[in-house]
């Protein structure tokens, strides 16, 4: 029952830090929500985020000349998680887990208010779902995309037999967890952890989505603000192995979703 030691996230700028405190104990509600194992991940369908992750419940934003702390007014029923910095250290940004969506918040170093930026439905699946570019102002994130229709049904009878194959080379296989075991489970994986990128204006609200949805297992700004690197995944999914090792695309693009140069095309890391 003791209370939690906070986390601490000090600014790029070394004056602030955000002490953001967690849940020794999930509650039932937590445990009793929907999973699908898919691909190594476990997905909560209802809010399309990572199942049981950890999250804060309060934060506390301290100043470092003086160790003032002004306590953050954060959403009923807050669950925080991926608080980032703008380099600057005037604001920040994190994602809060509602009970069917992933919201965007946005603060301010200097009066500790924060926002929720309305109208964006934030894909965590993937867990690099935001990031800020280096204008201070702007955040890249991966969205729901908007013209996703509904979950895929269970189809009632199975559109191909189960098979595995053999051929090629021999390789080692190691026991992995909640592995892909159908061509359902595959179309429930790309669902899920498809995402649209987009630029959010952290002042006006504004997200501008950009380039084609994929399965972005990262994604990196350019200092210069122009370019960002991607690392996507790409079929034929395995069933003996993570989605960590799946087969990707590494490319550089420009803020319009252009492809301005390809790094690699890497197989599955099944070697």
């Amino acid at each position: 029952n003791a209370p939690v030691t906070p986390a601490a996230s000090i600014s790029p700028t070394r004056d602030n830090i955000i002490l953001t405190t967690g849940v020794r104990n999930p509650p039932l509600a937590d445990l009793a929500q929907p999973m699908l194992r898919l691909a190594g991940p476990r997905i909560n369908p209802a809010a399309n985020s990572a199942h049981r992750y950890q999250y804060s419940v309060a934060l506390t934003l301290k100043r470092i000349a003086d160790g003032s702390e002004v306590k953050i007014e954060v959403p009923p029923n807050a669950k925080i998680s991926g608080v980032e910095w703008s380099e600057d250290g005037k604001h920040f940004a994190f994602l809060n887990g509602a009970a069917n969506r992933v919201e965007l918040w946005v603060g301010d170093t200097a009066t500790g208010k924060i926002r929720n930026i309305k109208g964006v439905t934030i894909n965590s699946v993937m867990n690099n779902a935001l990031t800020w570019m280096p204008d201070n102002r702007t955040l890249l994130v991966q969205l729901v995309p908007a013209t996703r229709g509904p979950a895929p049904a269970m189809p009632s009878v199975p559109n191909e037999p189960n098979t595995q194959e053999s051929s090629g080379r021999a390789g080692p296989v190691r026991t992995f967890e909640d592995l892909l075991r159908s061509p359902h489970d595959e179309t429930l994986y790309e669902y899920y952890a498809t995402s649209q990128l987009a630029f959010v204006d952290s002042v006006s609200g504004r997200a501008t989505p950009f380039g084609k949805t994929a399965i972005f297992q990262a994604v990196d700004p350019a200092p210069d603000g122009q370019h960002i690197l991607i690392a996507r995944l790409q079929k034929p999914f395995s069933y003996l192995f993570p989605d960590s090792l799946f087969p990707k695309e590494i490319e550089v693009w420009d803020t319009k979703g252009k492809l301005v140069h390809k790094l690699a095309s890497l197989p599955l890391s099944d070697q």
